[in-house]
Parts: structure tokens; sequence; C-alpha cells
């Protein structure tokens, strides 16, 4: 009898050191499955379909020298949310011109489309990169 109940119990902890394993191995696919989902969720899929089965536009990247890459760039400088009179103000500061319409506009494309703003407050908008969480400012 005693002999079954130690062979028991070391097929037991046989079991349990194998479940370990595989816990962790399981962790470390997780994370690699994670990491792999936020590297697909970045890339646009050249054969996504719409609704009826149309492909849908692939957005192109803004560009450097436009109103909306002026303003990424003011706000990379910036390192914080800014309004949008304060984007142009700073934009005029470095010599470029461009009116309030036509950046609100281009800002509001962009949110649209989630690409590259996130807006905080009323006018008030952030780059995603950022990770700003939008419940806890203005």
């Amino acid at each position: 009898m005693q002999g079954e109940i130690r062979e028991a119990q070391a097929l037991l902890r046989a079991k349990l050191e194998e479940r370990k394993k595989l816990e962790a191995e399981i962790a470390l696919l997780e994370a690699e499955l994670e990491g792999a989902a936020l590297l697909l969720a970045n890339t646009p899929s050249l054969r996504r379909r719409g609704r009826r089965g149309r492909r849908l536009r692939v957005l192109a990247p803004f560009r450097e020298g436009s109103a909306v890459g002026l303003a990424v760039a003011i706000l990379r400088d910036a390192r914080e949310p800014l309004r949008i009179v304060d984007i142009i103000e700073r934009l005029r500061d470095a010599g470029h011109s461009v009116t309030k319409a036509t950046l609100a506009a281009n800002i509001s494309r962009a949110l649209k489309q989630h690409r590259i703003f996130e807006q905080v407050g009323k006018g008030t908008f952030g780059l995603k990169e950022w990770g700003v969480d939008t419940a806890t400012l203005g």
C-alpha cells in the first residue's frame, strides 16, 4: 500500500512539473502573439474588403511638409497635447503659413481616419503614439 502511495505522489509531482512547463510555454506564446497582433494592427492590408466586398482604400501616410506633417512635428517637439491655436502660433513662429480652417479640417480628417491624432479636449489634440488617455484629460 505504501509503495502505491509513493508511486502516485511521484506521478503527481511529475504532472505538476509538466503543467508548470506548459504554463510557461503558453505565457511565452501569448506574448509572442500579442506582439504580432500589434505589428499587424499598424500594417494596412491591401486585401481588406468593405461590407459589400469592395476593396477598402489604403490610407497613405501624411507628407512631412503638409499641414498635418507640420502639426505632428510641432506636437512631437512640445511633447504634450496642444490647442489648434497654439499649434498655428508655433507654426507661424517657425515661418509656415497655415490657416486655422485648413489645419482644423486636416486634423479632423486624420482623426476620423484613426490615423495619428487623438482628441484630448475641445480643440486640443495629442498624438496616438503617446497613448494619451482621453478619459483623464480635458
